[in-house]
């Protein structure tokens, strides 16, 4: 069994007059949410072996947080300008080339591929993954190159859909 964590990115800033869209920081509410949804990650128990994360700074920023929820004993963390707005075709080849030792794998990363991705291999169907947003599929495979069908969506939250709960 694998399974992939998609994570978009918490709320960023819009950024001071001509800021490069790859610096933008989090705001404070991105920063409340991405802890909200960090703590959402650890209680779920859904511990990544591996972290896939673009290297904008939002995407990093929001990483931070989720360190703690990651598998302590052997969690590898790959940071690439790969993932930057990356589409549905360079996510699953990033994913499909990771170590078969690793089952679970957390990648943080943008709109609208992560949207894209979610409905392209899961069994659901979203309008749209929102910032600090986590969408869990597992695919009943034993190699990561063998995921090309659609997995099952095992959970979609989000820091508006948790607070509705509470």
């Amino acid at each position: 069994m694998k399974q992939v964590i998609l994570l978009r990115h918490a709320k960023a800033s819009l950024g001071e007059l001509g800021m490069n869209d790859w610096d933008r920081p989090l705001n404070e509410r991105g920063r409340n949410d991405r802890d909200v949804m960090a703590a959402a990650l650890q209680s779920h128990k859904w511990l990544p072996d591996v972290v896939l994360c673009s290297s904008a700074r939002r995407t990093v920023e929001t990483l931070a947080a989720f360190l703690p929820a990651c598998n302590p004993q052997h969690a590898t963390i790959i940071i690439t300008r790969d993932l930057y707005n990356a589409g549905v075709p360079t996510l699953l080849h990033a994913i499909q080339k990771l170590p078969e030792t690793q089952s679970s794998v957390l990648v943080i990363a943008h709109n609208p591929g992560l949207t894209y991705f979610a409905n392209a291999l899961s069994d659901a169907a979203i309008d749209n993954l929102p910032t600090s947003g986590l969408f869990v599929i597992e695919f009943p495979v034993a190699s990561w190159s063998a995921i090309n069908d659609p997995g099952r969506m095992v959970a979609f939250l989000s820091p508006k859909l948790l607070a509705q709960k509470a």
